[in-house]
Protein backbone atom coordinates (compact mmCIF):
# COMPACT_ATOMS: atom_id res chain seq x y z
CA UNK A 1 0.00 0.00 0.00
CA UNK A 2 2.02 2.61 -1.49
CA UNK A 3 0.46 6.24 -1.98
CA UNK A 4 -2.03 6.22 -4.36
CA UNK A 5 -1.11 2.43 -5.11
CA UNK A 6 -3.48 -0.04 -2.62
CA UNK A 7 -2.64 -3.17 -4.59
CA UNK A 8 -1.12 -2.62 -7.82
CA UNK A 9 1.56 -4.68 -10.86
CA UNK A 10 3.72 -2.66 -13.00
CA UNK A 11 5.67 -4.60 -16.13
CA UNK A 12 8.40 -2.66 -17.00
CA UNK A 13 10.43 -3.89 -20.13
CA UNK A 14 14.43 -4.43 -20.73
CA UNK A 15 15.69 -1.02 -21.70
CA UNK A 16 14.37 1.96 -20.99
CA UNK A 17 11.13 2.42 -19.72
CA UNK A 18 8.92 6.44 -19.72
CA UNK A 19 6.64 6.84 -17.19
CA UNK A 20 3.90 9.20 -18.66
CA UNK A 21 0.76 10.44 -16.87
CA UNK A 22 -1.18 13.76 -15.17
CA UNK A 23 -0.07 15.66 -12.46
CA UNK A 24 -0.74 13.40 -9.19
CA UNK A 25 -1.54 9.80 -10.99
CA UNK A 26 1.18 8.44 -8.93
CA UNK A 27 4.62 8.63 -11.59
CA UNK A 28 6.89 9.90 -8.57
CA UNK A 29 5.27 7.23 -6.43
CA UNK A 30 6.83 4.40 -8.82
CA UNK A 31 9.73 5.84 -8.67
CA UNK A 32 10.34 5.99 -4.87
CA UNK A 33 9.11 3.05 -5.03
CA UNK A 34 12.13 1.68 -7.14
CA UNK A 35 14.76 3.73 -5.27
CA UNK A 36 13.52 2.40 -1.92
CA UNK A 37 14.09 -1.45 -2.74
CA UNK A 38 16.73 -1.18 -4.97
CA UNK A 39 19.42 1.58 -3.77
CA UNK A 40 17.42 1.37 0.52
CA UNK A 41 16.99 5.35 0.21
CA UNK A 42 16.43 6.50 3.77
CA UNK A 43 17.50 3.78 5.23
CA UNK A 44 19.77 3.82 8.79
CA UNK A 45 18.94 7.49 8.94
CA UNK A 46 17.79 8.35 12.80
CA UNK A 47 16.58 11.54 11.61
CA UNK A 48 14.23 10.23 9.03
CA UNK A 49 13.88 6.45 10.76
CA UNK A 50 9.83 6.73 9.60
CA UNK A 51 10.47 8.26 6.66
CA UNK A 52 8.59 5.61 5.11
CA UNK A 53 5.14 6.53 6.76
CA UNK A 54 4.60 9.09 4.47
CA UNK A 55 4.00 6.57 1.72
CA UNK A 56 1.11 5.01 3.46
CA UNK A 57 -1.89 4.77 1.29
CA UNK A 58 -4.31 7.40 2.92
CA UNK A 59 -7.15 4.95 2.62
CA UNK A 60 -5.52 2.79 4.66
CA UNK A 61 -4.60 4.79 7.01
CA UNK A 62 -8.02 5.80 7.57
CA UNK A 63 -9.40 2.33 7.58
CA UNK A 64 -7.00 2.02 10.46
CA UNK A 65 -8.50 5.67 12.58
CA UNK A 66 -11.65 4.06 12.02
CA UNK A 67 -11.23 0.04 13.18
CA UNK A 68 -10.84 -1.06 16.44
CA UNK A 69 -6.82 -0.73 16.12
CA UNK A 70 -5.91 -4.28 16.68
CA UNK A 71 -2.29 -4.82 16.07
CA UNK A 72 -4.11 -6.98 12.76
CA UNK A 73 -5.21 -3.57 11.59
CA UNK A 74 -2.02 -1.61 11.19
CA UNK A 75 -1.30 -0.77 7.20
CA UNK A 76 2.04 -1.59 5.98
CA UNK A 77 3.59 -1.04 2.82
CA UNK A 78 5.19 -4.03 0.64
CA UNK A 79 6.93 -3.68 -2.54
CA UNK A 80 8.29 -6.43 -4.44
CA UNK A 81 10.40 -6.18 -7.58
CA UNK A 82 11.04 -8.96 -9.98
CA UNK A 83 14.62 -8.57 -11.65
CA UNK A 84 15.27 -10.13 -14.82
CA UNK A 85 18.94 -11.36 -14.22
CA UNK A 86 21.38 -13.59 -15.92
CA UNK A 87 20.61 -17.48 -14.86
CA UNK A 88 24.77 -18.13 -15.73
CA UNK A 89 26.00 -15.21 -13.13
CA UNK A 90 26.25 -17.00 -9.67
CA UNK A 91 26.11 -13.91 -7.72
CA UNK A 92 22.55 -13.69 -9.14
CA UNK A 93 21.07 -16.99 -7.35
CA UNK A 94 21.09 -14.46 -4.38
CA UNK A 95 18.22 -13.36 -5.70
CA UNK A 96 16.42 -16.75 -6.71
CA UNK A 97 13.81 -17.95 -4.67
CA UNK A 98 10.20 -18.51 -3.99
CA UNK A 99 9.40 -16.25 -1.26
CA UNK A 100 7.40 -13.68 -3.07
CA UNK A 101 3.57 -13.46 -3.80
CA UNK A 102 3.83 -15.55 -6.68
CA UNK A 103 5.64 -18.37 -4.54
CA UNK A 104 7.43 -19.42 -8.19
CA UNK A 105 10.81 -19.75 -8.71
CA UNK A 106 11.82 -16.58 -9.66
CA UNK A 107 14.42 -13.56 -8.92
CA UNK A 108 13.73 -10.67 -7.09
CA UNK A 109 13.77 -8.78 -3.46
CA UNK A 110 10.78 -7.25 -1.03
CA UNK A 111 10.87 -4.81 0.77
CA UNK A 112 8.53 -4.29 3.94
CA UNK A 113 7.72 -1.72 6.31
CA UNK A 114 5.99 -3.39 8.75
CA UNK A 115 4.59 -3.00 12.79
CA UNK A 116 7.55 -4.48 14.26
CA UNK A 117 6.18 -7.73 17.12
CA UNK A 118 8.87 -7.16 19.62
CA UNK A 119 6.82 -3.88 20.44
CA UNK A 120 3.61 -5.29 20.61
CA UNK A 121 3.41 -4.64 24.63
CA UNK A 122 4.08 -1.03 24.01
CA UNK A 123 1.48 -0.62 21.19
CA UNK A 124 -0.94 -2.60 24.19
CA UNK A 125 -0.30 -0.24 26.95
CA UNK A 126 -0.32 2.98 24.80
CA UNK A 127 -3.20 1.80 23.18
CA UNK A 128 -4.89 1.78 26.86
CA UNK A 129 -3.51 4.82 27.90
CA UNK A 130 -5.72 6.44 24.86
CA UNK A 131 -8.39 4.43 25.84
CA UNK A 132 -8.67 4.98 29.53
CA UNK A 133 -8.67 9.09 28.25
CA UNK A 134 -11.82 8.42 26.14
CA UNK A 135 -9.38 8.61 23.02
CA UNK A 136 -8.12 6.10 20.47
CA UNK A 137 -4.98 6.53 17.64
CA UNK A 138 -5.61 9.71 15.48
CA UNK A 139 -2.43 8.44 13.69
CA UNK A 140 -0.43 5.76 12.56
CA UNK A 141 2.21 5.04 14.96
CA UNK A 142 5.29 4.74 12.87
CA UNK A 143 7.46 4.48 15.62
CA UNK A 144 6.44 0.90 16.54
CA UNK A 145 7.38 0.03 12.48
CA UNK A 146 10.42 -1.34 10.79
CA UNK A 147 12.09 -1.40 7.10
CA UNK A 148 13.34 -4.86 5.93
CA UNK A 149 14.31 -5.89 2.63
CA UNK A 150 14.98 -9.64 1.62
CA UNK A 151 15.81 -11.45 -1.31
CA UNK A 152 13.50 -14.02 -2.88
CA UNK A 153 15.98 -16.50 -1.62
CA UNK A 154 14.72 -15.45 1.82
CA UNK A 155 18.24 -13.52 2.94
CA UNK A 156 17.63 -10.55 5.17
CA UNK A 157 20.11 -7.47 4.04
CA UNK A 158 20.60 -4.15 5.48
CA UNK A 159 21.74 -0.90 4.82
CA UNK A 160 24.89 -0.67 3.56
CA UNK A 161 24.93 -4.54 2.58
CA UNK A 162 23.09 -4.23 -0.46
CA UNK A 163 23.15 -6.91 -2.97
CA UNK A 164 22.83 -4.43 -5.59
CA UNK A 165 25.29 -2.02 -5.03
CA UNK A 166 27.37 -3.50 -7.49
CA UNK A 167 25.46 -3.45 -10.43
CA UNK A 168 23.95 0.26 -10.33
CA UNK A 169 25.72 3.35 -11.22
CA UNK A 170 25.26 6.24 -8.81
CA UNK A 171 25.05 9.67 -10.42
CA UNK A 172 25.93 11.88 -7.53
CA UNK A 173 29.36 9.97 -8.17
CA UNK A 174 29.34 9.79 -11.71
CA UNK A 175 27.84 13.29 -12.61
CA UNK A 176 25.77 11.19 -15.32
CA UNK A 177 21.86 10.82 -15.54
CA UNK A 178 21.47 7.34 -15.06
CA UNK A 179 20.26 6.42 -11.00
CA UNK A 180 20.42 2.13 -11.64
Amino acid sequence: MLKKFEDSQFQFRNGLNVLIGDNDAGKTTILKALDIVLRQSGVDDRMNKNEYGVFMNADAITRFIESEQDIKDLPDISIEIFLNLDDNELANNYFDGQNNSTEKEDKGIIFRYEFDEQFEEDYLQFKNQLNAQEKSFNFIPFDFYHASWKTFLGRSYSFRRNPLSSIYIDTDKSGGDAFF
